[in-house]
C-alpha cells in the first residue's frame, strides 16, 4: 500500500490503532521533521524523513497526537518462504493452525513438520501455505463521534 493518511474519520484527534496478523510488513511513517543520520551506521548519510519499521506477527501500532494524521505504507512483505523452505517457526506454526482448521485431515496428532509428515492432507498443506502467504492489517478506528451513529449522518 502506498503511503497515504487515515482521516476518514470525523474525530481527528482520537487515536487509530493498527494491529498485524502473518508475514512482517515493513511499514514507513513520514515524520515532520528530517532525521540527522546516526554517526555510529556510516550508511544513512543523508537525512531522512521517513522511519522504517519492521511489523511482524501480533505488533500493535499506536498512532495518536501528531503521528495520528502523518503518510505512512506498507510497500513490502517479509514471507516466510525461504530459498530451501520455510522458517520452522513459522512453517509449524502455520501448518499447527491449518491442521486445526482442516475438517478432512485424517491426522488427529498435532503436526510438526510442514509438507514432511505423511498424515497432512492436500487441504492443510493449501490452508498452511495461504497462512505463509497472506498478511492481515486491522485497525481500529473511531469512526462516527461518541454519542453518535451512522444513521445520523445519513443523507
Amino acid at each position: 500500500m502506498g503511503f497515504h493518511t487515515d482521516e476518514v474519520e470525523f474525530d481527528k484527534q482520537a487515536p487509530l490503532v493498527s494491529i498485524s496478523i502473518g508475514p512482517t510488513g515493513i511499514y514507513l511513517l513520514e515524520a515532520q521533521t528530517r532525521i540527522q543520520p546516526d554517526p555510529h551506521f556510516p550508511h544513512t548519510s543523508d537525512p531522512t524523513s521517513v522511519i522504517p519499521l519492521a511489523l511482524r506477527h501480533g505488533d500493535v501500532v499506536v498512532m495518536l497526537g501528531r503521528s495520528r494524521l502523518a503518510k505512512h505504507a506498507v510497500p513490502a512483505i517479509l514471507f516466510h518462504h525461504t530459498r530451501n523452505g520455510l522458517s520452522s517457526e513459522a512453517g509449524q506454526t502455520a501448518s499447527r493452525c491449518a491442521h486445526r482448521l482442516c475438517s478432512d485431515c485424517s491426522a488427529r496428532a498435532e503436526i510438526t513438520r510442514y509438507k514432511q509428515d505423511s498424515r497432512i492432507c492436500s487441504k492443510c498443506i493449501a490452508l498452511t501455505d495461504y497462512l505463509l502467504s497472506t498478511r492481515i492489517n486491522m485497525n481500529v478506528r473511531q469512526v462516527v463521534p461518541y454519542g453518535y451513529r451512522f444513521s445520523d449522518f445519513a443523507a
